[in-house]
């Protein structure tokens, strides 16, 4: 399958735009750092839920196949933030600052895969398999973020509690066990309903958008694009981690479909929910919006790039 460059190219230019907005709405002081954290924990707490249940229960394919290739994902993408997890955790050991080095990791760990992931995975899969698809690997995204990516942010020192049960229940994985209940019933819930779910899941784009631009707009504009950090982890984040991803599910012997959509997830720039994140627990919120901000303008690059090369050293056949 190639990779419609059009179609990302016009991803990431809308997302570009709307992070733009945000940057003037925030110059324009309609919006805050109190606006953009409650903002930030709306769109945790309410927005990312939606978007899951959205995705699960928007097609109308309800198939032990379909059911299977999505448990596949899940476990394809556990694995993959296991090995991930590793690669963060060495490569942001040298930065001194504690909470830089926190949201360094973090935003090594996470890609945009819900935010962008989504459109991308519609272009190419078509609008009902590509939400599905991806709502599965972001149930394993949420159940890394809101456990081991919690316990990554506390590392810092800057207060952050957890507690035991928070990690099992919590607006991350609720959603996503209620998701798979639901898809495994016989019965469809009202196209009504499922519709609400997706009008609400569809507005953490541009909320995850606005956040990072607003926080971006706080930062000096020098600083923006000199510090060296940020161009270390992001050569490891857009360029490195997703090709030696591809290559592990390939030496695990999953067919070409799972190589390429692993190379397609982890190519995207860092998560949005590395500036919420931040922001909520203040935690380097600028750091995290330089490392967001700056992969989603490279992306429009490295991604293309990432899987011509992953086509050429682990896709042997084209997918179907």
């Amino acid at each position: 399958m190639d990779i419609n460059s059009s179609e990302l190219l016009n991803t990431v230019i809308k997302l570009f735009i709307i992070m733009v907005i945000g940057f003037g709405a925030y110059k324009l002081k309609f919006m805050d750092r109190d606006f953009s954290k409650k903002l930030s924990n709306f769109v945790i707490c309410v927005g990312t839920p939606f978007l899951v249940l959205g995705g699960l229960l928007g097609t109308n394919d309800k198939s032990f196949e379909n059911l299977k290739s999505g448990l596949v994902i899940i476990l394809v993408g556990i694995c993959i933030y296991i090995f991930t997890a590793s690669v963060a955790f060495i490569s942001t050991r040298p930065i001194k600052d504690s909470a830089e080095r926190c949201i360094g990791e973090f935003a090594l760990l996470f890609a945009n895969t819900g935010f962008m992931g989504f459109p991308v995975l519609k272009a190419l899969f078509g609008d009902e398999k590509g939400a599905f698809y991806g709502s599965f690997y972001i149930i394993a995204f949420n159940l890394v973020i809101w456990t081991y990516g919690i316990f990554v942010i506390s590392k810092s020192g800057s207060g952050v509690k957890i507690k035991p049960i928070n990690m099992i229940l919590n607006y991350g994985t609720v959603p996503c066990i209620l998701g798979i209940v639901l898809y495994m019933l016989p019965w469809q819930l009202p196209a009504v309903v499922t519709d609400a779910f997706k009008m609400v899941g569809d507005i953490t784009i541009p909320c995850s958008m606005f956040i990072i631009g607003g926080v971006i707009a706080t930062i000096p504009f020098g600083k923006i694009f000199s510090d060296l950090k940020v161009y270390v982890l992001l050569l490891i984040k857009l360029f490195a981690i997703p090709i030696a991803a591809s290559g592990i599910v390939r030496l695990l012997g999953l067919d070409n479909f799972y190589i390429y959509f692993v190379a397609i997830m982890t190519a995207l720039p860092c998560a949005s929910n590395t500036v919420m994140y931040a922001e909520k627990y203040d935690v380097a919120p600028e750091f995290g919006a330089k490392l967001t901000g700056i992969s989603t303008v490279l992306s429009v690059v490295t991604v293309p790039v990432v899987l011509s090369i992953v086509d050429k050293l682990f896709i042997s056949t084209a997918i179907c």
